[in-house]
């Protein structure tokens, strides 16, 4: 066996094979029968379309919602953070009030009790403790501090209803800015879902447009595939004719003569890039090339064999 590389040999079958269709283009060349077109035109392009799947009402609503989300939860912490502040400083207020009352309440008991002392003594250096005087002038001092605790009471009170005012005034501003906040984001969101119902319906129209010229591509392909083999079956039943014309003319020894000289010269072209242990390599493959050239297969070894380079 000569000494060729299992890569070469490859190489070499590569070749053969090659060289094996372009003999079978010269029988399908020289046939007396009409062989159909062996076109390289795939039964269709097979282009593929796209699918469009619409989004529902509530999946255009959902990706709206998530849109302005955003926007909405700052509206709404920045309204929330506002009155939780005011709450809290009402509270506070009334803390403060309370606190307040309870000073000045305890400031007058401590006055009452002074006062109540002082009249006392008073009355006791005058030897009044048991008379009508003492007791006249006890009761004022317990009427004039019950007064004052009863006015600092209904000042705290009416301070009190102040506040409750205010507060309620803010939880009714509170309300209505939350109403507000409420009809802007519905707004918002009646927005961002047209945009979203806009641009799938665009998406939608051009998927169909898309599809549609996939669909007109694939008829013009059909029907240039078509004409492509009308051509080729009129072009082979035209050879096939002058085929029989030519045989008839040529005689059934001229005609398979000269379709072996021709493969002949196919194999010579091949072979004459290659050493002569490579030609004897391609010609120990199989049969081919002694069923091909008929009576010129013994010259062509021959040639193989002293013209090649060893």
């Amino acid at each position: 066996m000569p000494s060729i590389s299992s890569q070469r040999m490859e190489q070499l079958r590569s070749e053969y094979e090659e060289l094996k269709n372009r003999c079978r283009e010269v029988d399908i060349k020289y046939s007396t029968d009409v062989v159909e077109p062996q076109l390289n035109l795939p039964p269709s392009l097979n282009l593929e379309k796209l699918d469009y799947v619409p989004k529902s009402e509530e999946e255009l609503t959902a990706l709206a919602e998530q849109e302005i989300a955003s926007a909405t939860i700052t509206k709404q912490s920045a309204l929330d953070k506002s009155h939780a502040t005011k709450l809290k400083s009402f509270a506070l207020q009334r803390d403060k009030l309370s606190a307040q009352l309870e000073v000045t309440c305890r400031n007058l008991a401590d006055d009452y009790g002074v006062e109540q002392a002082t009249i006392h003594r008073k009355l006791v250096n005058h030897g009044l403790s048991f008379s009508s005087t003492a007791t006249s002038a006890l009761d004022d001092c317990a009427t004039k501090y019950q007064e004052n605790v009863r006015r600092a009471n209904t000042d705290a009170q009416a301070e009190r209803e102040l506040i409750t005012r205010a507060e309620e005034d803010e939880e009714q501003l509170y309300q209505q800015s939350c109403d507000a906040l409420e009809e802007d984001r519905l707004a918002r969101l009646a927005k961002a879902y047209q945009k979203l119902a806009d641009s799938e319906e665009s998406r939608r129209i051009s998927i169909i447009k898309y599809n549609n010229s996939l669909e007109e591509k694939e008829q013009r392909y059909q029907y240039s595939r078509e004409r492509a083999y009308e051509s080729a079956w009129r072009y082979a039943e035209e050879r096939a004719e002058q085929n029989q014309k030519l045989y008839q003319q040529l005689g059934e020894t001229g005609f398979r003569d000269m379709i072996e000289r021709e493969k002949y010269n196919l194999f010579i072209d091949t072979f004459s890039s290659y050493t002569r242990d490579e030609g004897n390599f391609v010609l120990s493959i199989d049969s081919f090339v002694r069923n091909n050239l008929g009576a010129y297969y013994s010259g062509f070894v021959d040639w193989v064999n002293t013209t090649l380079v060893p």
